[in-house]
């Protein structure tokens, strides 16, 4: 089930459905915020910032730390597991592992530079 709150802060966050890939559950996280804090959430302009959530299999309603992994640079992907193996398979069997879509931070913020 697809679940939507929002903050006081000006943002929205879209939580979606666990998903399996073999040993991993995963689900996708949008968050709609603000580009710049210190301005008013009615006329700041907003940015969608996209993260995936993984979990050992059977993890998924445990209270676990976080751990975000940040991965790449300019021009280099993160790569979205299709399966647990090597660190991933660890980590998730400890932490709720949060992968960030960089890529697409990065772009819009190019977008809104050129405004």
């Amino acid at each position: 089930m697809v679940e939507t709150t929002t903050n006081g802060g000006g943002g929205e966050h879209v939580t979606g459905d666990w998903f399996s890939v073999p040993e991993l559950r995963l689900r996708d996280h949008h968050f709609t915020v603000p580009l710049d804090y210190s301005l008013d959430n009615r006329t700041c302009p907003k940015i969608s910032v996209f993260a995936r959530e993984m979990v050992s299999v059977g993890k998924e309603e445990q209270s676990l730390p976080y751990l975000l992994y940040l991965q790449g640079g300019p021009g280099f992907e993160c790569k979205r597991p299709t399966e647990a193996g090597g660190w991933i398979s660890k980590a998730c069997e400890e932490y709720r592992v949060i992968l960030m879509d960089q890529a697409c931070c990065f772009e819009v913020l190019l977008r809104f530079k050129s405004m």
